[in-house]
């Protein structure tokens, strides 16, 4: 999936428009990711690219840019 895909995907879960997320989003500039908006991204990445998410990377993301990196290094996230 290319990381415009998959930030689309992030819009549709936390329930915004598409292309209204980037990189640089973190939980303090988009209000809908609180803990529950934050489960909603990890099920994405679990149902969209089928791969789980340990318990050490839930703790580790605080930004798209931090997961995108690390769904990169995984290979399951494209650049664009």
């Amino acid at each position: 999936m290319k990381t415009r895909e998959f930030l689309d995907a992030v819009c549709d879960a936390l329930r915004r428009e598409p292309g209204s997320l980037g990189l640089e989003d973190t939980p303090s500039t988009v209000v809908e990711w609180d803990s529950v908006g934050h489960l909603a991204i990890l099920a994405t990445v679990d149902s969209k690219l089928s791969i789980p998410i340990d318990e050490s990377d839930v703790q580790q993301f605080g930004s798209l840019r931090e997961l995108v990196e690390k769904l990169r290094s995984k290979g399951v996230v494209l650049d664009d």
